[in-house]
């Protein structure tokens, strides 16, 4: 088993209200963040498109010099459905083509089947409830779901 010294994780800004945004600030009062080394990229959460398109572009920027840093890591992304996914998308596909163990945590439901791919080589694919498993499973049979 290969030990990674970095976790790469992307999601909402911390200001933005969602699920995301509330679960990643648990993470961070019960200490993860002290405890691990994790990077956080903040995808999504501008109140403005110009301001949504400078944090894309800033989270671009972040997350290749954090892999270009730190070679393999391991990349956990935080998705909700529709806009959600597409906005990770080249993120998830950029860890797994350098190599990168990807955690996807899904956040919702409405997700659709286009996910096949990741979720098949997702390392672990996170869900809220039995449903989401369900539906994962249903999707590909080979992704290993934890709830």
């Amino acid at each position: 088993m290969r030990l990674y010294s970095r976790i790469l994780m992307l999601g909402s800004a911390p200001q933005t209200r969602g699920s995301i945004a509330a679960v990643v600030d648990g993470y961070r009062a019960h200490g993860l963040f002290k405890r691990w080394p994790v990077t956080y990229v903040a995808t999504q959460g501008a109140e403005s498109i110009a301001q949504g398109v400078k944090l894309y572009a800033t989270a671009v920027r972040d997350f290749g010099f954090a892999l270009g840093q730190h070679g393999q890591m391991v990349a956990h992304a935080h998705i909700g459905a529709g806009a959600g996914f597409w906005r990770e998308a080249p993120f998830m596909a950029a860890a797994l083509a350098a190599r990168c163990p990807l955690v996807m945590q899904l956040h919702g439901s409405g997700f659709d089947a286009v996910m096949r791919p990741f979720l098949e080589r997702a390392a672990a694919v996170c869900v809220p409830c039995e449903a989401t498993r369900a539906w994962v499973r249903s999707v590909s049979r080979n992704a290993f779901t934890v709830l």
